[in-house]
């Protein structure tokens, strides 16, 4: 250890330098009689202790101290440095390093605690702006008025469905939905009871639909429907949707009809928009037929 040697070279400088002094009295006594030759060397003895003993008294305390300030994690925090001198300096040393160590522990104790209670508000927080975050996700993609889903919601789900059709023949019909004669709902009850009416509708065709199939909004009057792995068991289920539509009793007691037009999509289609436009002849084609029916193209 660095004090180790700090002990040695103390003893070292004090006896080469009474060495030295003993060395001039020997010369000087050269001449002298062995009894006092004797006596110089009894000094000699006795110098070395002596320094031996001074070097010892300077370096314990230094020693105590630099063992406890290198294990000074484990030190007990009640009397850290506790050194065994009379020495008032190396008391007073011990004392402020033991008042030091013990604020270091109480800022250490205070940061953990702090580091904890920021970590806990920092995932209250996270959770909190995830779930905002959800919800305005979940804003962007339904419709404000019936709930159901919007335009944006439609394009991500047909270019998906699109794309798993052309990678693994998943196949898929698109189906549009128009509510008759809705423009006289407005012109005779007023949009307030055009609205109901637009949210009833959604409501039944969500009631109607399984997990797998996608219900939004297209525009105005018109719902578009995606029904995924379907053929010609989607013309059965156009029909039984027209069949519930036109059972409902509306808010002012109006009875309505529905135009559905049904398109599947084939290998020709180089878009997803494609079975979107046969649908939309299709319904255009049910309505020229008067209404209140069922078409697929």
């Amino acid at each position: 250890m660095i004090i180790h040697s700090l002990k040695v070279r103390l003893t070292l400088l004090f006896g080469v330098l009474t060495l030295g002094l003993i060395i001039g009295f020997m010369t000087y006594l050269y001449y002298f009689s062995s009894q006092e030759i004797l006596v110089v060397g009894i000094l000699f003895s006795a110098a070395l202790v002596l320094v031996y003993f001074i070097a010892h008294v300077i370096c314990k305390p230094i020693e105590q101290l630099t063992r406890i300030a290198e294990d000074i994690n484990n030190i007990d925090l009640n009397n850290p440095f506790v050194v065994n001198t009379n020495v008032y300096e190396f008391k007073q040393l011990a004392q402020s390093l033991s008042q030091m160590v013990r604020t270091i522990h109480e800022q250490k104790k205070s940061l953990l605690e702090l580091n904890v209670s920021l970590e806990e508000k920092v995932n209250l927080r996270t959770a909190a702006l995830n779930q905002v975050n959800a919800e305005l996700i979940s804003l962007s993609r339904h419709d404000a008025l019936t709930g159901v889903h919007n335009r944006l919601a439609i394009d991500e789900v047909l270019k998906h469905d699109f794309l798993q059709f052309k990678r693994s023949s998943i196949s898929y019909t698109v189906m549009l939905l128009d509510v008759d004669f809705f423009k006289s709902v407005n012109d005779k009850y007023g949009h307030t009871v055009g609205d109901e009416v637009l949210k009833t509708i959604a409501s039944t065709l969500n009631s109607c639909m399984r997990e797998t199939d996608f219900v939004a909004r297209y525009g105005g009057e018109e719902f578009l429907i995606i029904l995924p792995d379907t053929k010609e068991q989607s013309f059965i289920l156009a029909e039984k949707l027209r069949h519930v539509v036109s059972s409902l009793t509306f808010p002012l007691g109006q009875k309505l009809t529905v135009s559905i037009g049904l398109s599947i999509v084939n290998v020709d289609d180089n878009a997803p928009e494609d079975a979107v436009r046969r649908a939309d002849k299709a319904l255009y084609i049910a309505k020229e037929n008067g209404r209140n029916q069922s078409q697929m193209i």
